[in-house]
């Protein structure tokens, strides 16, 4: 993104001065991200395991990741959700998350994984920006 910025003083009588100003090419990242790895691995227990890579901007704290995963249209569903120990330091951080099944374990096969990571104010801790993704992964054993 190209940014100008312009800048007018006014003298001691009210009237304009030389007008100053500057322009820069800058990059504007989102305040968070998140994307889903694959594949996706089944547990013994029925559980799955979802990869995940999240980011952050710096100030924001908290980053609270929500994950879902639902199979056979939906009958077979679960989700997690918490802070998993995630920095907002700009960086993209790996991390697999367990997600358990609400009733029935899950299979082998397809599944909907819909992911969001939510970032907050420091100093109130009042929501900022969300990062999402959503997307079919194929479900495996370990």
């Amino acid at each position: 993104m190209h940014v100008t910025a312009l800048l007018t003083v006014l003298n001691r009588f009210g009237h304009p001065l030389p007008q100053g100003r500057d322009a820069a090419d800058v990059v504007l990242r989102p305040a968070a991200e998140v994307e889903i790895g694959s594949p996706v691995k089944l547990g013994r227990d029925g559980g799955v395991s979802v990869p995940v890579r999240v980011r952050c901007q710096r100030p924001w704290v908290d980053a609270e990741l929500s994950l879902s995963v639902a199979q056979n249209g939906g009958t077979l569903v679960g989700s997690a959700a918490g802070d998993f120990g995630i920095v907002c330091d700009a960086a993209w951080h790996s991390l697999r998350v367990r997600v358990v099944p609400a009733a029935d374990p899950f299979r082998v096969g397809r599944a909907q994984v819909d992911a969001s990571i939510t970032v907050y104010e420091p100093e109130s801790l009042d929501p900022v920006d969300q990062g999402g993704a959503s997307g079919q992964r194929w479900v495996s054993r370990w």
